[in-house]
C-alpha cells in the first residue's frame, strides 16, 4: 500500500539542472536578468562531468538543443502555474482561478495545500505565470532531466499548443526526438509609462520534431490515410508456391497472405517471427526476393502498395539520421536501384512479401521483425562491400 503524500506521487527522474532564457539577476535582485538570444544552461555543481559533456557538444551559448520528453502526457512533462515568491520561497500557486498552494509569508503556516480548502485567487499575491518543461538530453546519456524555465506567457502558450499538437498526431510524447529552439518573434509590449505599445523582438521558446522522425511519421500517416489503410481489395495474394530447393535455407519465409476483399485486412502469421532460421543472411534475402519477383511477373502494383513499401522500409530505420541513405542502400543491394520510383511492379510486390506488414495494438502497420533485422544486416553487408566509403 502507498504511503499517502510519500509513495503515491507521480513518476519522476532526478533533476540535474535548469535551462534558462535570461542572464542572472543583478546583484540587488530587484530586476530580472536581461533577455538572451541563447540558452543559459545551469547544471548542478555536483555534476561537473555532465556539465563538461554538455558544453563540449553544444558550447556555452546554444540556441538549439536536442531533447526527448520523459513522459507520454502534456501535464507530466509541462507544468504551468501562476506563482508568487517572497525571498526566493514559494508562497502562492494558482491556475488563474483556484488557489492550489498558499502559505502565510509572515508565519510560514500552510493555508492551502492541494487546493484545499477551496479558494479563488483574488490577485492580491501578484502571482505571475511560470512554466517548467522537463527534458532529457540524449547526448548526456542520462535518465535525468533538465528543467526548462520560463515566465513568458507567449512561451507558455507556444509550448502548450505545440505539445498538444504533437500528442494528437502521435498519441504519446515520450521518446519522440525533438529540438528545443530559441526563435526571434516581434511581440507587442508596453513601451513606457504612457501605456503606449510597441513591437519588440523577443527570443521565444519553440519545440519541433526532428526532421528524420517527421519524414517517417508522415509516410506512415500517408499510408494510414489511404482507403483501407492502403490495403484490402487491391492487394493480391502475395504468397508464392513452396520451392523444395529453398529447404537448404530453412522453411519458406512466406508470412501468410493478405485476406482478399477485406477492408483493412490483416496478415496471418503462421510462421513464428522468432524462427531460429531467420534472419537470413543478405545473399539469401536477395535470392528469395528475386524468386518472389519472378513469381509476380505480370501482376500490377498500386500506388498504395508502393507507398506502403516506402513506409515500411522507412520504419526499419525510424529515428536514424541516416535513414534515407540506408533505405536506398537496401534497394541498391536488392535491385540495383536507389529510388522506389525505379522499382517494377513485381519488385514492389516481392518487397511486400518480405516486409510482411502487420498491425500493432494501435492500428498502425509495422514491418515483420525478421525483415527488420535482415534490412539492418543488408546495410552492414553493403558497408563492408563498399569499404564504408559512402555509408554512415
Amino acid at each position: 500500500m502507498p504511503i499517502r503524500g510519500l509513495t503515491d506521487r507521480q513518476a519522476s527522474f532526478p533533476e540535474i539542472g535548469q535551462v534558462r532564457k535570461g542572464a542572472p539577476k543583478p546583484e540587488d535582485g530587484k530586476k530580472p536578468g536581461a533577455d538572451l538570444k541563447w540558452f543559459r544552461v545551469e547544471i548542478d555543481e555536483a555534476e561537473p562531468a555532465t556539465a563538461a559533456a554538455f558544453v563540449k557538444y553544444y558550447g556555452d551559448k546554444p540556441t538549439e538543443i536536442d531533447i526527448l520528453l520523459p513522459f507520454d502526457s502534456v501535464a507530466e512533462n509541462f507544468e504551468a502555474w501562476r506563482e508568487a515568491y517572497v525571498a526566493g520561497g514559494l508562497i502562492h500557486r494558482c491556475d488563474g482561478e483556484r488557489v492550489w498552494y498558499e502559505i502565510d509569508p509572515r508565519t510560514g503556516e500552510r493555508l492551502i495545500v492541494a487546493g484545499e480548502p477551496n479558494k479563488r485567487c483574488d490577485g492580491l499575491m501578484q502571482c505571475k505565470p511560470t512554466g517548467r518543461l522537463k527534458v532529457l538530453v540524449p547526448q548526456l546519456q542520462r535518465l535525468a532531466y533538465l528543467t526548462v524555465m520560463t515566465t513568458s506567457i507567449h512561451d507558455i502558450m507556444n509550448l502548450s499548443r505545440q505539445l498538444e499538437a504533437l500528442l494528437q498526431i502521435n498519441g504519446k510524447l515520450a521518446g519522440v526526438p525533438l529540438k528545443l529552439r530559441r526563435r526571434p518573434v516581434l511581440i507587442s509590449t508596453p513601451s513606457g509609462p504612457d501605456g503606449k505599445r510597441a513591437r519588440r523582438e523577443k527570443w521565444l521558446l519553440s519545440i519541433e520534431a526532428d526532421p528524420s522522425w517527421v519524414k517517417a511519421k508522415l509516410l506512415a500517416m500517408k499510408a494510414a490515410a489511404l482507403p483501407g489503410n492502403g490495403l484490402g481489395e487491391e492487394l493480391p495474394t502475395l504468397e508464392a508456391p513452396h520451392d523444395p530447393e529453398d529447404d537448404e535455407h530453412g522453411p519458406e519465409w512466406t508470412e501468410g497472405a493478405f485476406a482478399a476483399g477485406e477492408t483493412g485486412a490483416t496478415r496471418a502469421d503462421p510462421e513464428p517471427q522468432n524462427d531460429a532460421k531467420r534472419p537470413y543472411p543478405p545473399e539469401v534475402v536477395r535470392q528469395k526476393i528475386d524468386e518472389k519477383a519472378a513469381a509476380h511477373l505480370g501482376d500490377p502494383a498500386s500506388d498504395a502498395q508502393r507507398n506502403l513499401v516506402i513506409g515500411m522500409l522507412e520504419a526499419c530505420f525510424a529515428g536514424d539520421t541516416a535513414s534515407d541513405k540506408k533505405r536506398h542502400t537496401v534497394l541498391k543491394y536488392l535491385f540495383g536501384v536507389t529510388s522506389s520510383n525505379d522499382l517494377t511492379a513485381p519488385q514492389v510486390l516481392a518487397l511486400l512479401d518480405w516486409l510482411a506488414p502487420t498491425r500493432d495494438s494501435g492500428g498502425a502497420y509495422k514491418p515483420n521483425v525478421n525483415a527488420h533485422r535482415e534490412a539492418a544486416m543488408i546495410v552492414v553487408w553493403a558497408m563492408k562491400e563498399a569499404g564504408q566509403g559512402e555509408l554512415i
